[in-house]
């Protein structure tokens, strides 16, 4: 499963992404909203995790907004 982790706090990240190698999954890092806005919008994510209070210009909500006004939406 592909797996998008939003986070700017480099332990949370790590421990994240740790457990999700863990469980045979493939994440991807991205330390703040801009580059996490361009890789949600832009690529198929099975799932995305996301830091609420990302620093910079963009943070957490702003790409959940985005996302819906893009239509992707969550899938269960």
């Amino acid at each position: 499963m592909r797996c998008l982790v939003i986070e700017d706090e480099a332990d949370t990240a790590r421990y994240i992404c740790n457990g999700l190698k863990e469980a045979g999954h493939t994440p991807t890092r991205v330390r703040d909203g801009v580059d996490g806005l361009s890789l949600a919008t832009n690529e198929r994510w099975d799932v995305i995790i996301l830091d609420r209070m990302l620093l910079g210009e963009v943070d957490g909500l702003s790409i959940v907004a985005k996302l819906r006004d893009l239509g992707k939406t969550s899938q269960c």
